[in-house]
């Protein structure tokens, strides 16, 4: 009874199914990390396969393009059993691994936070690597903000530089945006009411525009 609860209390999500592919039993995280509704896991009844199709009401889009009886074989064959896959925001590490009897058990652990810092170290080795070989700002300020927006995959990012004088902005990077801002943020002034970059840039702190569309920076 303890270990029951103790694995339907696990924030990991748990998953046991059958040689016959189908469910025989999931905790509650292994539910809610892939998005499924409690009416679709229905023990003995819903097979691995149905579970990997595209669910029209969530929108969940299919992360085993096996069918069970291919997954099996391939987890035998080569031993590679860890794949990554990202739900909401989240990445997730997804270990399967056969069972002697037949069937498949499925551990899901959230390593959002390692995965973020092992992206950010990345990040750091990329920029110092590009540094250390001498090459131009803009190319070291593009992949900044190329490696920026991996990490924050909602994100376009640009990097705006002071000129000579300090009071104009020009375009450090932008690779993502298209050519027609990056123009029209070209020797923007910097000052106070001077748009979201040129008052951050005056004031020296972070300024935040909820909407572009009628707020007056």
């Amino acid at each position: 009874m303890q270990l029951g609860e103790a694995i339907a209390n696990l924030n990991d999500g748990i998953a046991v199914y059958r040689p016959d592919g189908r469910l025989e039993f999931c905790n509650e995280s292994f539910r809610l990390i892939n998005g499924y509704s409690e009416s679709a896991l229905k023990f003995g009844v819903v097979t691995y396969d149905e579970l990997g199709l595209l669910d029209e009401e969530s929108e969940i889009v299919a992360h085993k393009p096996l069918t069970f009886e291919q997954r099996i074989v391939q987890l035998r064959k080569d031993g590679n059993n860890v794949t990554l896959q990202e739900y909401e925001g989240r990445i997730y590490e997804r270990y399967q691994s056969p069972i002697p009897a037949g069937g498949i058990i499925i551990l899901i652990t959230d390593i959002t936070e390692h995965h973020r810092l092992k992206l950010i170290q990345s990040t750091r080795n990329n920029v110092l690597e590009l540094l250390a070989r001498g090459c131009a700002l803009d190319e070291i300020l593009t992949t900044l903000v190329q490696d920026s927006e991996v990490l924050f995959p909602d994100m376009l990012g640009s990097v705006l530089l002071m000129d000579e004088t300090g009071t104009r902005f020009k375009i450090g990077a932008g690779p993502s945006l298209p050519q027609s801002y990056l123009e029209a943020c070209e020797g923007i002034e910097i000052g106070d009411g001077v748009g979201s970059c040129g008052t951050a840039a005056s004031l020296r702190e972070r300024v935040i525009v909820s909407d572009i569309s009628t707020h007056a920076y």
